[in-house]
């Protein structure tokens, strides 16, 4: 089962190592289909060698750490204030865009903004 908590607890980690996108790059290389653990501990670990973390006991330690699950926490709380509330979101000014939308709803939310913003 995915946790996002984990995966993005594993993301601040690599960061830690300058290593947030290679990481990213592993996590997203192929669609996976859900719930069938692609995000659990030992993957995520997997995926931080494949990325290149360096080290690995460090990635594992700062993963677990109170900072991580800090970090994790205010990203979040800030996305619920600012209306996220699912993956796949996007904020086209303050105005959220939640899930997989089509291109036309972008489009009218970019025109909207720009209204307004004149």
């Amino acid at each position: 089962m995915r946790n996002p908590k984990t995966s993005a607890r594993a993301a601040w980690a690599a960061g830690q190592q300058d290593r947030f996108w290679q990481l990213h790059e592993q996590a997203y290389l192929t669609e996976g289909k859900k719930n069938i653990g692609a995000f659990a501990t030992y993957k995520l670990i997997d995926m931080g060698r494949a990325a290149g973390v360096k080290d690995l006991d460090r990635f594992r330690e700062d993963m677990a750490s109170d900072e991580a699950s800090a970090v994790v926490g205010k990203d979040r709380e800030e996305g619920h204030s600012l209306g996220v509330t699912s993956t796949r979101a996007f904020l086209i000014n303050d105005v959220p865009v939640l899930g997989g939308q089509p291109v036309a709803t972008f489009k009218q939310t970019i025109e909207t903004a720009a209204e307004q913003a004149r």
